[in-house]
């Protein structure tokens, strides 16, 4: 007898919500820099997440709501970094990320 697949109601609600977060698309960022949302090729005007992958990475948000994502409060800048361990997400609006990255540090940034 085969089985019916349910839908979205097939998910967990985390297995949905992970389904959702990349749908407008994401960045690999692989290489130390500065990243602004806007200036992509998607034209997304800002970041919603981003995750260190690999091993841990360091990085700072420019915040469109709120405190800005680096050690002095300030926006992303290179000496303002804050390392994430591995796997870390973070949830926010940033219109710009900069990362400080090794050759085995990766960021994914998710398009919002």
């Amino acid at each position: 007898m085969a089985k019916t697949h349910k839908g979205m109601y097939q998910y967990t609600s985390d297995e949905g919500a992970n389904i959702g977060l990349g749908q407008t698309g994401f960045k690999f960022i692989t290489a130390t820099g500065s990243y602004v949302a806007s200036a992509d090729a998607n034209n997304s005007e800002w970041f919603v997440a981003f995750k260190s992958v690999g091993t841990s990475a360091k990085v700072s948000g420019t915040s469109l709501q709120g405190d800005h994502f680096s050690t002095d409060g300030a926006s992303a800048a290179s000496g303002n970094v804050i390392e994430l361990v591995e796997g870390e997400m973070i949830w926010g609006c940033f219109s710009t990320l900069y990362a400080t990255l090794d050759a085995t540090e990766y960021i994914i940034a998710y398009y919002g």
